[in-house]
């Protein structure tokens, strides 16, 4: 192989490209963990995004869950509402049909109320210590109440219907309360959700662009690690060829020095044997150069 450069050359660019290999592969080290670093944060991100989505997924099952709970309890009240409009028709159709009573028997009130108040009366004849003219009075008291009693149950059908309305109408109100309740909580409940899903919605938009961002950034340093790698291995393949033109430099530079080496002992040789003809002694450094070493 002919040497295209000198020895001086050779193994001066053999150090330059080393040392700009060196450099190099710092760099590439760099860029490598420059890039790893972003393609990790574009997989964490990439995981949360999906995390979020399940999350969203199962708030709407949730809030869908509330929507139409509401939406039943909106239909059980209108139901309620409606049987209490009814109720309370029958209920004023029984009023006047009870004030009409009222007024053909001469009823004051009705008996479950004036049963009440002989009861009082008899308590306070059982647990309070009266006089006798105070008991006389308390007595008479409920003699006139039983006679009002008397002529009140003439007409007690119609008070008892109107009663058992009223406390129909009073189940009836407490359910449409309760129905009215959960139409309020399951609505807020639902419209909670919503807005969580809402701002979960806002997020991931957020993460998506900064995923991009990172990928962006990923693909950036990816191409300069390929450039630089490529790089890299031109440099590697241009050292392969200095050292062999280094090796054949060693090679040439030693054949010089043993033809060189070579000339010399031909020429001790010479002198030697020249000292002999002439009859003078030799010396020890003579005869190692007749035996061929300097």
């Amino acid at each position: 192989m002919e040497t295209t450069h000198s020895k001086d050359e050779v193994f001066g660019k053999l150090s330059e490209e080393r040392s700009a290999i060196s450099e190099l592969r710092n760099k590439l080290n760099e860029i490598n963990a420059k890039k790893e670093a972003a393609y990790q944060e574009k997989e964490q991100i990439s995981k949360k995004i999906i995390k979020i989505i399940t999350d969203i997924k199962n708030s709407k099952t949730v809030r869908d869950s509330f929507t139409k709970q509401a939406k039943e309890s909106k239909e059980k009240r209108s139901s309620f509402n409606e049987e209490i409009r009814k109720k309370i028709e029958e209920v004023k159709a029984l009023e006047k049909e009870k004030d009409k009573i009222r007024k053909q028997l001469k009823i004051r009130s009705d008996p479950s109320r004036i049963k009440q108040d002989m009861e009082k009366l008899e308590y306070i004849i059982e647990t309070e210590a009266l006089t006798i003219p105070e008991e006389k009075r308390v007595m008479q008291k409920i003699k006139e109440k039983k006679k009002e009693y008397e002529e009140a149950k003439k007409g007690s059908d119609i008070f008892e219907k109107v009663l058992a309305l009223s406390r129909e109408l009073d189940a009836l109100r407490k359910k449409s309360d309760e129905a009215h309740k959960l139409v309020k909580s399951s609505a807020s409940d639902s419209q909670e959700r919503h807005e969580d899903i809402i701002e979960s919605s806002k997020e991931i938009r957020d993460l998506r662009q900064k995923e991009k961002e990172a990928f962006e950034n990923f693909m950036v340093y990816k191409k300069l690690f390929i450039e630089l790698n490529s790089q890299l291995k031109q440099r590697l393949k241009e050292v392969s060829g200095l050292r062999q033109e280094a090796d054949h430099a060693r090679e040439e530079s030693g054949r010089e020095r043993k033809k060189k080496t070579d000339q010399l002992i031909r020429e001790k040789q010479a002198e030697v044997k020249k000292k002999f003809a002439r009859g003078e002694k030799l010396t020890t450094e003579d005869l190692i150069a007749m035996q061929g070493a300097v």
